[in-house]
């Protein structure tokens, strides 16, 4: 059931939804992939919140438990891109890996023509994560389940758990 999908910087930001996304990857529900320039964004923007020490550590294990999913050479198709000046980065290393889906919170920045040649689709991560549960949603409850259990403080209830998936 494997299949290539690319993740923007805005769906790796957040710690519950990054884990589950990372959880459910482990499983092989799908192949991450994510680029320099995504880990680059993520490091810069995520760094005043949390600490660049988090941040490092957050993107070194990314790096150790998936060392395939970080994509680079990428950067020729860049100018060939037609959808948001400031995401054509994030498309054109989804469409260098041969992503079937890239899932970004920011569906507007990339427009169904600038996608449907490249035959990449867009998907928002709820969206995305409601897929994964029609495909099997017995293992998604599951990790989902496990996440939660593993978390010692926030959040405390199944509800607080949605919440902050939200």
């Amino acid at each position: 059931m494997s299949f290539p999908v690319f993740f923007d910087t805005c769906t790796l930001f957040g710690e519950t939804t990054s884990d589950l996304f990372l959880c459910l990857a482990e499983q092989q529900l799908f192949v991450p992939y994510w680029s320099d320039g995504v880990l680059e964004e993520l490091n810069r923007t995520l760094s005043p919140r949390i600490g660049q020490e988090k941040v490092e550590h957050r993107i070194q294990l990314m790096r150790q438990h998936f060392p395939n999913a970080e994509i680079t050479g990428y950067e020729k198709l860049i100018e060939t891109m037609t959808c948001d000046e400031g995401d054509k980065h994030v498309l054109a290393a989804a469409a260098y890996c041969s992503a079937e889906t890239l899932v970004t919170f920011n569906i507007k920045d990339f427009p169904a023509e600038s996608t449907a040649p490249l035959h990449i689709e867009i998907k928002h991560p709820d969206d995305f994560l409601l897929d994964l549960f029609d495909l099997a949603h017995g293992q998604v409850t599951q990790i989902c389940y496990d996440i939660f259990s593993s978390y010692q403080s926030y959040p405390q209830t199944p509800e607080d758990y949605a919440i902050a998936l939200e």
